[in-house]
């Protein structure tokens, strides 16, 4: 769903029809944005403090070499895509809020070291206990304004941007981490299998793994209407796929043993194509 958030085409999430439209097109929402020549999202945001003041010059080569590879529509796509990330996802959150909150304080500490895969915009961010420590992992360089403004607000972590996808991973990170999070990511990776053996791989023995994700419903006639929208969804939601059995893919992982795992359904209609849920816990064994 694009790191952290839902995507459009999920709908439902209070997005009007025609701003819908328009970034589903590749057209700018108003207002927000000037023109691919003067972006003022130009600098590679690598965590609060110091780092975070880092002009172009100074981005990581490969990050440096994607960002002028891309193409401007692609740009455009990948702001549009954080800009409704950060303003149209405020149903989500308020009906996801005390499960999140409740796992979060089960199962961290304040001196926990975190990586959270698919950090996006930092919806997770309120949910960490004062003083952890949190790499957050995010292939749109686009989302790190807002995830640095929330943790500028909230004052009480360490937060450091990891250009990059979970597929993609430095073997410096492997072993390196006491928890792992995954909140509405998994379903827009392109190997979820893959993406899951290296969550394990970043993980200390005894590492847990939290995730909250969407997955395909176990309902046939939702199944199909998934099924049917699925090419849609990932064209225009970041590669979001509404069939991901991602609890069956975690499960069978053999560096993981369930904790927990509960499935549920939102209670937003408007929301029904992205309605069945897992949230859970997982330990690396």
């Amino acid at each position: 769903c694009g790191h952290g958030g839902v995507g459009v085409g999920d709908t439902g999430m209070r997005m009007n029809r025609r701003a819908a439209l328009l970034w589903s097109s590749g057209v700018l929402l108003p207002g927000r944005w000037g023109s691919d020549g003067d972006d003022p999202e130009t600098r590679d945001f690598l965590g609060i403090g110091d780092q975070g003041d880092q002009e172009d010059s100074e981005m990581g080569g490969r990050d440096l070499e994607e960002y002028i590879r891309a193409t401007p529509d692609e740009k455009r796509r990948k702001r549009n895509f954080a800009f409704a990330m950060e303003h149209e996802m405020v149903q989500y959150e308020i009906e996801v809020a005390a499960e999140k909150r409740r796992v979060f304080s089960d199962h961290i500490r304040a001196e926990d070291r975190v990586v959270e895969v698919g950090l996006g915009t930092g919806p997770n961010l309120w949910y960490y206990p004062s003083g952890v420590k949190v790499l957050g992992i995010e292939p749109n360089r686009y989302m790190d304004s807002y995830a640095i403004e929330k943790a500028n607000q909230l004052d009480l972590l360490s937060l450091e941007i990891y250009r990059g996808s979970i597929e993609q991973t430095a073997p410096e990170l492997q072993g390196k981490f006491d928890v792992a999070v995954s909140t509405l990511t998994l379903c827009s990776v392109h190997d979820p299998v893959l993406a899951v053996r290296n969550i394990a791989a970043m993980l200390k023995s005894g590492g847990k793994f939290i995730f909250l994700e969407h997955v395909v419903s176990t309902n046939p006639v939702l199944e199909k209407f998934q099924t049917i929208c699925d090419p849609l969804q990932a064209r225009f939601s970041d590669g979001c796929s509404l069939t991901r059995r991602t609890g069956d893919i975690i499960e069978h992982e053999s560096s993981f043993r369930m904790l927990e795992m509960k499935r549920f359904r939102l209670k937003d209609l408007g929301a029904i194509l992205i309605s069945p849920h897992i949230l859970g816990v997982a330990r690396k064994v």
